[in-house]
């Protein structure tokens, strides 16, 4: 199981936040990685998009990697991209 299948059971298992996932996905998201976000359930989908909406660039966590504004960006337009499909 790849990392972002592992944050994506942890969640819909109730073991991390919406919050805590989102900032785990898009802190593991690359260019060459991207389309692992198709397989992550819809409900982490809409927790992605709230925090992309109120991301905050040059915020840190104390408790994990918190994504860049490239990561952020990145993940932004692919599912923009995808909700024109």
């Amino acid at each position: 199981m790849d990392a972002m299948m592992k944050i994506n059971c942890d969640f819909d298992a109730g073991r991390i936040t919406g919050n805590d996932a989102a900032c785990k996905v898009l802190a593991n998201l690359e260019t060459k990685n991207i389309e692992q976000l198709e397989q992550l359930s819809e409900e982490l989908r809409d927790e992605l998009s709230r925090f992309i909406d109120g991301y905050c660039p040059g915020a840190r966590s104390t408790s994990q990697r918190y994504p860049s504004a490239d990561q952020v960006e990145l993940a932004k337009t692919w599912l923009e991209r995808t909700a024109k499909m």
